[in-house]
C-alpha cells in the first residue's frame, strides 16, 4: 500500500491510501531508466544511448563487456577500462549518471572516473564471499587443505 502526503486519516487513526491516480503519478516520478553497456558492438553508439531523453543511468558490465571483448574474466584490461572511461564521460557530459557494479574497495578508483551508481551487493558476491568465509572457517578448524 502506497501512503504519503496525499493520503488522508481515517477516524481511528488508521489512513487511507492515495487514490489509484496518484499512486501511478507517484510511481512515474520515482521511475528511472538504467540502459546497461554491455556488448562491445554499443561502444560506438555510447553518445547517442546517453542522449536519449529518459535514459537515466548508463550502467556498464565489466565482467560482460570483457567477454565479448576477448578478454573474458579481465575487467581491468586496459580495453576495457577504456570502455568504462567512455561510458563516465558520455553520462557526465549528457547529465546522466554512470553505474558500474563492483567490489566496496572499487568504489572510489570508479568515483574518481565520474561513477555515482554503484552495485555493491550483488547475489555473486555475496554467495562468492560467503563461500570463501565457510572456506576459511573450515579450514581453521583443521578441515580441507
Amino acid at each position: 500500500m502506497f501512503l504519503d502526503s496525499q493520503s488522508e486519516v481515517r477516524r481511528g487513526g488508521a489512513p487511507r491510501p492515495a487514490s489509484a491516480a496518484h499512486q501511478f503519478a507517484q510511481q512515474r516520478r520515482e521511475t528511472f531508466l538504467v540502459v546497461q553497456i554491455e556488448e562491445p558492438e554499443v561502444v560506438p553508439h555510447l553518445e547517442a544511448i546517453a542522449a536519449l531523453p529518459g535514459v537515466d543511468v548508463l550502467f556498464v558490465g565489466p565482467a560482460d563487456l570483457s567477454n565479448g571483448m576477448g578478454v573474458f574474466g579481465k575487467p581491468d584490461a586496459p580495453e576495457v577500462l577504456a570502455v568504462v572511461r567512455q561510458v563516465g564521460e558520455a553520462a557526465r557530459r549528457h547529465g546522466k549518471v554512470a553505474g558500474i557494479p563492483c567490489a566496496p574497495e572499487s568504489v572510489q578508483k570508479y568515483c574518481d572516473m565520474g561513477y555515482r551508481f554503484f552495485n555493491v551487493a550483488s547475489d555473486y558476491r555475496c554467495v562468492a564471499n560467503g563461500l570463501r568465509k565457510t572456506k576459511a572457517d573450515l579450514a581453521g578448524m583443521g578441515f580441507g587443505r
